[in-house]
């Protein structure tokens, strides 16, 4: 446990411009034993799946950014993960 939480789970954040690195990234991650969902690896989240990101994000132990400049660029990439880590 990591500040009471597990110590595998993982919020996962990038631009879908660098899809191909950040899948290849997730599934290492995923194949260490982390858990983390990836629309790409996963599927289409289901609206209870969505419903539920904000006590995914209140449960990880780690907010994972794959920053690049094209998560800079996407101005609401920044946005979500300052949201992430305020909610978290």
């Amino acid at each position: 446990m990591l500040y009471g939480r597990p110590r595998t789970t993982i919020y996962y954040s990038y631009s879908g411009h660098d899809s191909a690195l950040a899948i290849k990234l997730a599934a290492d991650l995923k194949n260490a034993g982390f858990d983390l969902w990836v629309e790409q690896l996963d599927g289409t989240p289901t609206k209870a799946q969505l419903a539920a990101t904000e006590d995914k994000l209140k449960q990880c132990c780690l907010v994972m950014p794959v920053i690049s400049p094209n998560y800079s660029d996407e101005g609401l990439s920044w946005a979500k993960l300052k949201q992430l880590i305020d909610a978290a």
